[in-house]
């Protein structure tokens, strides 16, 4: 679970149990973890990151092998 999800995958699942099981008890508690939760996510992941470039690097492979030839596209205007 910890590979598909991640380290942030992971705290989140956890943080949100914390705040499940403490809203009816401590509800102040339970909007701290909320609160901690989304300051998690405002921060990039380092996977995003890896992500984003191995789709740049498929995109350039992709351009590279398109071949633009010249076409008559301007007689249907």
């Amino acid at each position: 679970m910890k590979e598909n999800m991640g380290i942030k995958g992971c705290l989140t699942l956890a943080a949100n149990l914390g705040i499940a099981l403490s809203a009816f008890a401590w509800p102040i508690l339970s909007w701290v973890f909320m609160a901690l939760v989304m300051l998690m996510w405002v921060m990039p992941d380092q996977r995003a990151k890896e992500w984003r470039e191995k789709i740049r690097i498929k995109n350039r492979k992709k351009s590279k092998e398109k071949i633009h030839k010249p076409g008559l596209w301007f007689l249907l205007l």
